[in-house]
């Protein structure tokens, strides 16, 4: 009985040990981290910001019974002049009423990936710090409805294809970036693009939404 608890305790200790060894091995090993690189400029973010905020200023409210496409064009005008690039080199199909599908062709254009957003928004409601489609920066936060539901991802999916074709770049498969103008109310948008889809064979291996 001695001997098996002299020989359990040998193995705890030598196990402690080798614990011990490896946190000290990694202590010392490890990479040091450093302080996060800043990717882009103040300046660039400022710019990205004003951009953002002539989207948010287009006042795309989707309704239920009628559909008005006075701000949605001015939505459309706005991104047409905002990312020239995308609109010179990508195919752009519309659905229903203002439903975007972009597609930017690839090395392999058998295989295929999507990026979503909606470019609609629910109407303002209750009080606001500052005016629900000011598109303004106030203590360095971007305001208006949209700037969370979904007009930033729309912005940044856009603004990434902009800068990487204006770099000359060409994805390994076609790029599909859809946008419905009806998401809010359960609209007919992405659900007219899902029919074309399905009626041309086109499947998806990767959908960003």
């Amino acid at each position: 009985m001695k001997e098996n608890f002299i020989g359990f305790l040998i193995l705890f200790v030598l196990f402690v040990a080798v614990l011990i060894f490896n946190a000290l091995r990694v202590k010392f090993t490890a990479r040091k981290l450093t302080e996060r690189k800043k990717h882009k400029t103040e300046a660039e973010q400022k710019e990205y910001a004003e951009k953002l905020g002539e989207m948010i200023r287009c006042e795309t409210v989707s309704h239920s019974d009628k559909y008005d496409d006075t701000e949605f064009k001015k939505l459309r005008e706005t991104v047409e002049k905002l990312f020239p690039t995308v609109h010179e080199k990508a195919e752009k199909m519309t659905f229903s009423d203002d439903c975007w599908i972009y597609k930017i062709k690839g090395k392999d254009e058998n295989r295929n990936i999507m990026l979503m957003s909606h470019h609609d928004v629910v109407a303002v409601t209750g009080e606001w710090s500052h005016p629900g489609f000011c598109g303004e920066i106030f203590d360095g936060a971007l305001w208006g409805r949209g700037t969370v539901d979904t007009k930033t991802p729309l912005f940044s999916e856009f603004q990434a294809l902009e800068e990487l074709l204006s770099e000359g770049f060409i994805p390994e498969c076609n790029v599909y970036l859809g946008s419905s103008h009806n998401e809010e109310i359960g609209g007919d948008g992405i659900p007219e693009a899902l029919k074309y889809f399905k009626e041309n064979n086109i499947t998806f291996e990767t959908v960003l939404d």
